[in-house]
Formats: structure tokens, sequence, C-alpha cells
């Protein structure tokens, strides 16, 4: 029986998870990418309605920003390759 509170499932799936790194297809960056602007639009109508945080636009903007990058990237790397 588990402890109450205890979420040890959650441990053990980041311990496989880190022996377990590969590096990601180009077509899971293209998704992460989509998905990353895809927030990022719905969360700027959230804000341009009086509803949302500015400062979390800016923090998902960032995070879209990088998606981009890692998917230029990874586009290259396969170009050279």
């Amino acid at each position: 029986m588990r402890p109450s509170g205890c979420n040890a499932g959650s441990h053990d799936q980041r311990r496989v998870m880190d022996t377990d790194r590969r590096e990601p297809t180009v077509s899971e960056l293209r998704a992460l990418s989509d998905h990353a602007a895809e927030r990022v639009i719905l969360y700027r109508r959230r804000v341009y309605l009086g509803r949302g945080d500015p400062r979390h636009l800016a923090e998902l903007e960032r995070v879209a920003e990088g998606a981009v990058d890692r998917l230029r990237r990874a586009r290259e790397r396969a170009a050279g390759a």
C-alpha cells in the first residue's frame, strides 16, 4: 500500500526517462513548436480580453521561440547528415 501523499510512480518513471534519453525527431520537434505557437496565440487573446497575465504571455513566447530554435537546429543537422 502506498502512503498517502506519496507519488512514488512518478519517481520511478523519471528514473526510466533519464536512462532512456534520445534526440527528438524533427517531426516531434515540429509538433512541439506548433503546440507552443498555438498556446501563445490562445493566451495572447486572453491578455487582449483582459483576463491574462502579460508576464505569462512573455514566458509562453519565450518557450515558443526556443521550440522554433530547436526545430531549426534539428533541420540543419538533418540536412547536413
